[in-house]
């Protein structure tokens, strides 16, 4: 089975028509990380916040060339806009589950995050190497750690921030690609895997 590390296309051709979101997570009023919040069985009112120009807006109405993306994430951690996703296609996959996002004032959509039931550290620390920027380092994972069982989870003890890695399998990315605009917002890094028996 093939497994790859999530990630969002940077380049500025695709971010200049939309607007983005704070780097942070609101949950009552109040910033709260996605290590805080993301493995709790009932979760309701976490919010993003837009931004424009470094400042949070809270109407859709004030952005007239920039829209919502499709897809985005916050702290590694990946959201997709309600209006694209049917969540019961992904039902047949294994230890996935989605939280719903409100986006914080008046906005016509809210976005899905893309969670797992399961956080785990399966780095193969021998033949992995972290460098002080994502770029230097490799990341191996070790076969035997894998959760066979499910097609994605969260990858805890790689980033120096201590946020989650999402990592999904060859089922959940043929998913997500299956998505509109998948092609253009999402990278599929494969990840090398240690053949250990």
């Amino acid at each position: 089975m093939n497994y790859y590390r999530l990630n969002t296309n940077g380049e500025n051709k695709i971010w200049r028509k939309y607007f983005t979101f704070a780097e942070r997570f609101i949950l009552n009023e109040n910033e709260v990380k996605a290590i805080d919040f993301i493995m709790q069985k009932s979760v309701n009112n976490i919010k993003i916040q837009a931004l424009s120009n470094g400042n949070v807006v809270k109407n859709e109405s004030f952005f007239t060339k920039e829209k919502m993306p499709e897809f985005s994430k916050i702290e590694n951690v990946f959201f997709i806009k309600e209006d694209i996703i049917d969540v019961s296609y992904f039902s047949n996959l294994n230890g996935i589950n989605f939280i719903d996002i409100e986006v914080d004032g008046i906005f016509s959509k809210g976005y899905k995050l893309l969670s797992f039931d399961m956080i785990i550290d399966c780095i193969d620390e021998i033949n992995s190497k972290k460098g002080s920027f994502e770029f230097f380092s490799t990341l191996v994972l070790d076969s035997l750690k894998i959760p066979v069982q499910v097609d994605g989870f969260f990858l805890k003890n790689w980033s120096r921030y201590g946020e989650y890695i999402t990592i999904v399998n060859e089922k959940l990315k043929n998913c997500l690609l299956r998505l509109p605009k998948s092609n253009d917002f999402l990278i599929f890094n494969e990840i090398k895997i240690t053949e250990n028996i």
